[in-house]
């Protein structure tokens, strides 16, 4: 996702490996998220709401596209846009 707050959605609930960085006693458990950056490559911008998964992936295994794109924001008013 391309934003922190959608990061509740993919995350799940885990034990805690490291102590906090205040010095405190960490907590028994919480939610983690990895922060990363990436570059798509040629990505295929999809507007649509009904997603026909295998053309998708078509296009990204045996077409010219390296990722895709649901601009779910832009035509369907929704919060966010996927990236896979």
């Amino acid at each position: 996702s391309e934003r922190i707050t959608k990061a509740d959605e993919y995350s799940e609930l885990g034990a805690v490996a490291a102590p906090p960085l205040s010095g405190g006693s960490p907590p028994s458990h919480a939610f983690t998220v990895v922060l990363c950056r990436a570059v798509g490559g040629r990505t295929l911008v999809y507007l649509e709401n009904d997603i026909d998964a295998e053309a998708l992936r078509s296009s990204v295994f045996n077409g010219p596209y390296h990722s895709v794109l649901g601009d779910r924001v832009s035509k369907l008013g929704k919060p966010y846009r996927e990236m896979v």
